[in-house]
């Protein structure tokens, strides 16, 4: 799944995925990657590893659009980073992008669940802000 994720946002580089039963972040994904990323495309880029972990309760908790969402978010990480994006830190940003590079109905679906920590929705978006996104990138001009 991870590959098909990283086909789609055309992210070259190597990954390791890392399945945690606990520790780490109370997210249900995050990344470990070099504090700053080699210019995405170039040849050093390809030879950057990152870690993706996802956490085994999450994978068993949610849903098929929900780890697709995790995943996408993860790698927009690493394309506004590779990019020096100026909103690279904005976790709505990164969200946004994982939507306008093809992941924005896995965001509609994906998004409405209760999570292991307790929480009831996945990214950083509000619904309403997941569902105008959705309509903007489908129908705004």
């Amino acid at each position: 799944m991870a590959g098909v994720v990283m086909t789609t946002l055309a992210v070259d580089l190597k990954v390791k995925l890392g399945l945690v039963n606990k520790g780490g972040p109370k997210a249900p994904a995050w990344l470990a990657r070099p504090r700053l990323l080699p210019p995405i495309f170039s040849p050093q880029f390809k030879e950057t590893e990152v870690i993706v972990y996802l956490r085994k309760t999450f994978i068993a908790e949610v849903g098929f659009e929900s780890i697709v969402l995790a995943l996408a978010h993860e790698f927009s990480h690493i394309i506004l980073d590779s990019t020096y994006h100026p909103l690279r830190e904005s976790e709505e940003a990164v969200d946004l992008t994982a939507m306008l590079l093809g992941f924005r109905d896995f965001y509609v679906t994906g998004s409405k669940v209760r999570t292991p920590d307790g929480g009831y929705r996945l990214g950083y978006l509000t619904e309403e802000e997941v569902s105008y996104a959705a309509w903007f990138m489908t129908y705004g001009q």
